[in-house]
């Protein structure tokens, strides 16, 4: 019901492409991907770096970003920017500016709202009074979905329930809550289901995407016609500087498709640089 403004191709896509089959998880934890990455690449990465402007010359892309120090900026031949469109749009882009047709693309494109709330409990209560293992329950609930991990670790009594799962204008109306009244809230409505819930909670979180000053929403959402008007603009490149992120890609809200973009972006870079490629060919910048 939340979603009933967005293309029916997003619905369409998801279920003739079968995304919610064979799905797979990260043992150990999905910041496990993340850190993967990390790991390889973390001599280059400047950590609390708030991207202010991106200045495009003829012969490089510079980057400017506010840090822990102060000011600062860095200087590459390329960029790839996976920022969403949604902040995106208000960082400054100076000397070769974007075209009109992807700054319509950055301006129009749509971000849906989603919220979650996450209980701890002593105990997984719903596994020994319920039965349930992995899986949801959707209600008519300000909640909508409690949604239960498929996997804990044996060792530990304690629990963490998704609480609420919310989307659209459930999102937007959890969002305009302050953290603690989102929890209690969420904690009267759980007890309806599972009222073991009230004896069993010791702590809760919430995340809202819409707030979130480096999200501004959890993920594009095509309205009506966007994709037809908008994909083409959303994925070109503007000079030397190229566009990844789940936004870019046909798989929205999906790490699948922040991982296409991210190949597809790369590969653009290779093709549109020999001069890059040499660089990358010496032994001495391998290592």
């Amino acid at each position: 019901e939340a979603n009933m403004n967005a293309a029916v191709v997003e619905q369409l896509r998801e279920i003739v492409g079968k995304s919610f089959e064979d799905m797979q998880e990260i043992a150990g934890g999905m910041d496990r991907l993340g850190d993967s990455f990390y790991q390889n690449v973390k001599h280059n990465v400047r950590f609390g770096a708030e991207v202010t402007a991106i200045e495009q010359s003829p012969e490089s892309v510079t980057v400017h970003y506010r840090g822990p120090v102060g000011r600062a900026s860095v200087t590459g031949d390329y960029a790839i920017v996976a920022i969403p469109f949604s902040v995106l749009r208000d960082i400054e882009v100076m000397g070769t500016g974007f075209s009109r047709e992807k700054q319509k693309a950055i301006r129009e494109l749509n971000y849906n709202a989603s919220a979650k709330i996450l209980f701890q409990t002593r105990h997984r209560f719903w596994e020994w009074e319920d039965g349930i293992v992995g899986g949801t329950t959707v209600t008519d609930l300000p909640i909508r979905r409690i949604c239960y991990p498929s996997f804990s670790d044996p060792n530990d009594e304690r629990g963490t329930l998704l609480a609420s799962y919310t989307w659209g204008q459930d999102a937007l109306r959890w969002g305009a809550m302050s953290p603690s009244d989102m929890i209690e809230q969420a904690l009267e409505d759980v007890a309806q289901v599972h009222p073991s819930v009230l004896k069993e909670f010791e702590v809760g979180a919430v995340q809202d995407w819409y707030g979130d000053p480096y999200a501004r929403g959890a993920f594009a959402l095509f309205e009506p016609e966007q994709q037809t008007r908008l994909q083409a603009s959303i994925i070109a490149p503007e000079g030397r500087i190229h566009f990844a992120g789940e936004h870019t890609s046909l798989y929205h809200a999906w790490i699948q498709g922040a991982l296409e973009s991210g190949i597809r972006a790369a590969k653009e870079v290779h093709e549109a640089a020999p001069v890059f490629e040499s660089v990358h060919a010496s032994p001495m910048a391998r290592d």
